[in-house]
């Protein structure tokens, strides 16, 4: 198997406040996003959004606040699967956003995790008043 290693997934100037789609998934294909790095390039405070979505939700994943010509930069570990994408949009001004990550071959269906665990598991913890564990023998 190749070592899965972090790539460009996109490098975007945004000047305007209209979503922008960074990037989409692929049919047969899983993007882990791994890293966000944000730069305001423009002349005024603002705010930049970066969400995930599919055709039916949005979610926010990160949301910076940067005065003019300042950045930032976070690790982060999302996973996005076939048909989803990853949007930026700003408030004002204009940001420059580097999005890195993993392209993983393959999509769905997945392993399905087995039903009716109950966690924490039973017998794997210590009980109250439990001295199993602690028995010593006696010389």
């Amino acid at each position: 198997m190749a070592d899965v290693r972090s790539q460009t997934l996109a490098a975007l100037r945004i000047t305007s406040t209209a979503s922008v789609v960074a990037f989409s998934v692929p049919p047969n294909t899983v993007v882990l996003l791994k890293g966000i790095a944000a730069y305001n390039a423009g002349g005024v405070a603002g705010d930049i959004y970066i969400a995930t979505q599919t055709p039916a939700l949005a979610v926010y994943v990160a949301k910076y606040t940067l005065q003019p010509n300042t950045a930032t930069a976070t690790q982060i570990w999302v996973a996005l699967n076939p048909s989803q994408a990853c949007t930026v949009q700003i408030t004002a001004s204009a940001f420059n956003v580097w999005l890195s990550g993993a392209v993983l071959a393959g999509g769905p269906p997945y392993p399905v995790m087995p039903t009716g665990w109950d966690f924490p598991l039973p017998d794997v913890l210590p009980k109250s008043g439990d001295t199993r564990r602690r028995r010593v023998k006696a010389r």
